[in-house]
């Protein structure tokens, strides 16, 4: 998959381009923190894939921004770390 996807209907092709690849990809939610006008949070992913039927298993962050009750932006990011420094970076 590659990047660019934007607005509504971007996050809908990035959705079907994920399960198109990991068609029983789940996300469990494991810690949420909130950050200044951000949120942290801590996802565990799984799923296999769909030509090889290889197992994914990882941990994964999310740093997000809301407005008005909507998500306008979000990243996903390999550690906490990362995922505090995106948020920063969008402060």
């Amino acid at each position: 998959m590659e990047g660019g996807y934007g607005g509504h209907e971007g996050a809908a092709r990035w959705w079907r381009s994920l399960l198109e690849f990991i068609p029983d990809y789940t996300l469990e939610v494991g810690e949420i923190e909130e950050s200044g006008d951000g949120v942290l949070v801590k996802l565990e992913a799984s799923g296999h894939g769909a030509a090889s039927d290889a197992p994914l298993e990882e941990t994964i962050w999310q740093a997000a921004r809301w407005r008005d009750g909507k998500c306008v932006w979000w990243q996903i990011c390999q550690t906490r770390d990362e995922a505090l420094a995106a948020l920063s970076a969008r402060g």
